[in-house]
């Protein structure tokens, strides 16, 4: 059974989140686990009730809003539970993962619900998390995935299980997996791609490599992902290197590359 963390704030970004769970992960042999923080809170010792006052109308609003969310499968049975917690978002995945297991996590790209720091949140737990994460655009709909961008930086994969959620998302969809290679040194060693002779972590699904050259990295990803010829866009986070150029915090940027693309962060 996978089990799904899906982190919200009531907005059409957690529903559009919940949307493509639903639809890449399915109902059958999954668990979903919506999770809501009500943030930052100082106990008032004038008000000793505030903050399970809080806590219990955080529990209130999750309950109404997992309704909405069986209400999108009303002939499924969801096996879904609910979590409520305090402090930073990040800092809540974190104990949802001490408590139980969580294969993925899929969360909107922007919020404006109750949770009014979820945007920089957002960031946050895309670059810490050590769980793959599935960013979903507010904009997101239901449709075809024929063919998902990975942008491929060359460096060595150790595990073969670090692409295990690509390749299951691949196989479900019927996508192929384009590993891209963005070349910004035209005098760099054009090295081969280490995915190149490992066609049997790809388990028969199609995939292709290629490689082009652009100013850099995010003006390549965006100009390919701007064609609309792949349905989502996939990068490795190795602490170091792509990833931080591409989310360094003072780019203006939404986390998604393409207001219409979900983003899959895997991590080693």
């Amino acid at each position: 059974m996978k089990h799904i963390l899906i982190p919200t704030d009531f907005s059409d970004g957690s529903m559009a989140a919940v949307r493509f769970a639903f639809d890449a992960f399915g109902t059958t042999g999954t668990h979903y686990i919506l999770l809501h923080t009500i943030g930052d809170i100082v106990p008032s010792e004038t008000l000793p009730e505030y903050v399970p006052m809080l806590l219990q109308t955080g529990k209130k609003e999750l309950h109404a809003f997992s309704e909405k969310c069986r209400a999108l499968k009303p002939e499924d049975t969801i096996e879904l539970t609910t979590v409520v917690d305090s402090g930073a978002v990040f800092f809540a995945i974190e104990r949802v993962y001490e408590a139980q297991p969580v294969d993925a996590v899929v969360l909107g790209a922007k919020g404006k619900g109750a949770a009014t720091f979820w945007g920089t949140q957002t960031t946050d737990v895309v670059k810490m998390s050590t769980r793959p994460v599935v960013v979903v655009p507010v904009e997101w709909q239901p449709g075809p995935i024929q063919r998902i961008l990975y942008a491929d930086d060359r460096i060595h994969i150790r595990k073969r299980n670090t692409l295990s959620i690509l390749v299951d998302l691949a196989k479900r969809y019927g996508s192929e997996i384009a590993l891209v290679h963005v070349r910004v040194d035209q005098d760099e060693p054009l090295a081969p791609s280490s995915l190149d002779k490992k066609s049997a972590w790809f388990q028969d699904v199609a995939h292709t490599s290629t490689t082009i050259a652009a100013k850099d990295v995010q003006m390549g990803l965006e100009q390919l992902a701007g064609t609309g010829d792949y349905g989502m866009l996939a990068v490795l986070h190795h602490h170091v290197g792509w990833f931080d150029m591409i989310f360094h915090r003072s780019l203006a940027k939404k986390l998604a590359l393409h207001t219409t693309l979900p983003l899959l962060v895997l991590y080693e």
